[in-house]
Formats: structure tokens, sequence, C-alpha cells
């Protein structure tokens, strides 16, 4: 059995958003922005970026790692801002603020 990037498949296709970002590897705030544009919101601030990423850690390490997005999906439907939320998850995981 082969796999997709074999010599007789050549590279695997790149994900579908790759295209309309030039179709070449992306960090993960153009990442961010171009999900955000097809969501039709603005994309995080670089705090806001810096807060949910803290706060996946602490959701991740104080729990099963499936804890991290569903706490993110959390901070959205409360409408709380992401650095107010990564204190409430500190506080429940036991660490220092």
């Amino acid at each position: 059995m082969l796999l997709r990037g074999t010599a007789d498949r050549g590279p695997a296709p790149g994900p579908p958003w790759a295209e309309q970002l030039g179709g070449e590897a992306v960090t993960d705030r153009e990442w961010i922005e171009a999900f955000a544009a097809s969501l039709g919101v603005e994309p995080p601030s670089q705090e806001d970026f810096t807060a949910l990423l803290a706060l996946a850690g602490v959701a991740a390490h104080a729990s099963k790692r499936t804890a991290a997005p569903v706490a993110c999906w959390l901070v959205a439907r409360a409408g709380i801002d992401a650095q107010a939320a990564l204190v409430i998850a500190e506080q429940i995981a036991g660490e220092p603020e």
C-alpha cells in the first residue's frame, strides 16, 4: 500500500483554504485570520491570541487534552474576555495566578 506523497503519486494536495493563501505553508496567525474572515468575524488580538493559547494549555494539562478546544469554545459562548477566562481556568486547575 502506498501513501499519498510517495514518488508515484506526487505530493499530497494542501488543504482547500491553502489556495486562498497562495498555496504556501502559513503561520498560525495567518490561518486564524483566514478562518476569521471566512466566519465573518475579526481575528483575536495578539493579547487574546496569547491568552487563548495559555487557556488551552491550562485546560490540556489539568485534564485530558480534549478539554483545550472545548474550553476555548466555552469562552466564546460565555462572551468573556480571554484573559479573564484564563484566570478562572488557572483557579480551577489550582495554578497560581
